[in-house]
């Protein structure tokens, strides 16, 4: 065979080797046919530059070509090799995979039949588990079960815990004569659904708060039967909207209470019980809230009184004693937290006044007199009452020092009387 057919053979050789991109070293084997093309022209422009013949020549390349064909086919065959290798070990990595699977959807399955065991709703689980043929075939359907698994377990237990919470509540409303065993069927029958879960959270929850409040009022002395009623036959939304009602006439009848208590007026005492009897027909609640508004009233007008008495006998009393203050019960027509700290301020000041006359006769001493005169005029006038008190503080400072030199006088004459009594002692 002539050299260049030899080397057209070498070429188809090299795009047979194009054939086969799939294997991992196709790229290192196009690399190389290309070498040996251009190797191959080279060598043999030199052999026959040199004076080999043309049956030299294609000996030469014949045996070339084998060599590298034999080193093609043993690329190709290892590359072959190592992939079965990896799929093979792939393969046993999915059986592995598979049986984990297998017993993990096992373990669902027991876990699956004791909740059925116990009268839970789980046939969307149950469903999902029968598609067992679809998770294998599928990864993301297997864990998209498993998920679905972890949840129902977690809702379960909550549930679970709900029902222990609600037989306690059960228990505890009996002690205090609560009955709403009418509602209980279809809590219970919300506890063996984990798809119902948040709507047994809510019924127990308003239940709980609802017994609370229920109790709470019974025990402050309302008339709670209207509420326990609603409670009973299980109108969750008019017991809520009832029990807010019935609340806030509660909180306003409880303030008014202290205050009657603070005031002592059994009237008022005997109209609020009576209220509190009135609350047992829900459809009259609006018409006590109106009444306790009006009795809340009476009762602050009551407590004006009460305070203002006190002060009409101040009065009275300040006038025995010379102080005509008669038109500080104008004011008193207008009783105020202000005015009380007024008639306060009057208060201090007659009796500081008093105080100051008592510690000037006890001293004999008559220098402010006329000072303590001027004083009095102006309190009964009516003017600055603070004024009246800094002068009043002032006087009081100048009669102490007085009183003060009054006293070490007296005291050094003490001494001077003991130390003569002392001398003629001595001298007899």
């Amino acid at each position: 065979m002539p050299y260049p057919q030899v080397a057209e053979m070498v070429a188809i050789m090299y795009y047979f080797s194009l054939l086969s991109p799939i294997f991992k070293w196709s790229a290192v084997i196009h690399v190389t046919w290309e070498f040996i093309l251009f190797m191959v022209g080279f060598v043999g422009m030199i052999l026959k530059w040199a004076g080999w013949s043309e049956i030299m020549l294609n000996n030469f390349l014949w045996c070339f070509v084998l060599i590298c064909l034999s080193l093609n086919t043993l690329s190709i065959i290892t590359e072959a090799s190592l992939r079965a290798r990896r799929a093979l070990l792939q393969i046993r990595a999915q059986k592995k995979e598979f049986r984990r699977i297998r017993l993990e959807m096992e373990r669902y399955s027991s876990i699956l039949e004791g909740w059925r065991r116990e009268g839970y709703n789980v046939s969307d689980l149950e469903k999902a588990l029968d598609n067992m043929h679809s998770i294998f075939a599928d990864e993301h359907v297997y864990h998209r079960v498993k998920d679905m698994f972890k949840e129902y377990e977690s809702k379960i237990s909550k549930l679970k815990a709900l029902e222990a919470e609600l037989n306690s509540l059960l228990s505890s409303a009996r002690s205090i004569g609560l009955d709403f065993s009418d509602r209980i069927p279809s809590i219970r029958e919300m506890l063996r659904d984990p798809s119902r879960l948040n709507e047994a959270e809510n019924s127990i929850s308003v239940l709980k708060e609802a017994a609370s409040n229920i109790k709470k009022l019974s025990e402050q002395g309302f008339d709670v039967s209207g509420l326990e009623r609603l409670l009973r036959i299980g109108k969750i939304d008019a017991l809520k909207h009832n029990l807010t009602k019935f609340n806030k006439v509660a909180q306003e009848m409880g303030t008014l209470e202290r205050d009657i208590q603070l005031l002592g007026d059994k009237r008022f005492a005997e109209e609020i019980q009576i209220l509190k009897g009135r609350l047992g027909d829900l459809s009259k609640i609006e018409d006590v809230e109106e009444y306790v508004l009006r009795l809340k009233r009476r009762v602050e007008e009551a407590i004006r009184e009460s305070k203002i008495e006190p002060w009409k006998r101040k009065l009275d009393e300040w006038l025995g004693m010379g102080y005509d203050l008669s038109w500080l019960k104008s004011d008193l027509a207008k009783y105020s937290v202000e005015i009380e700290k007024k008639l306060e301020k009057y208060e201090r000041a007659i009796q500081e006044i008093q105080q100051l006359k008592k510690d000037l006769d006890m001293f004999k001493i008559t220098t402010f007199n006329f000072e303590i005169f001027l004083i009095e005029k102006k309190m009964v006038k009516g003017e600055d009452i603070d004024r009246v008190l800094e002068e009043v503080s002032s006087i009081r400072q100048k009669a102490q020092d007085i009183i003060k030199v009054e006293m070490e006088k007296s005291i050094d004459g003490m001494i001077l009387k003991v130390k003569k009594f002392l001398e003629e002692l001595n001298a007899r």
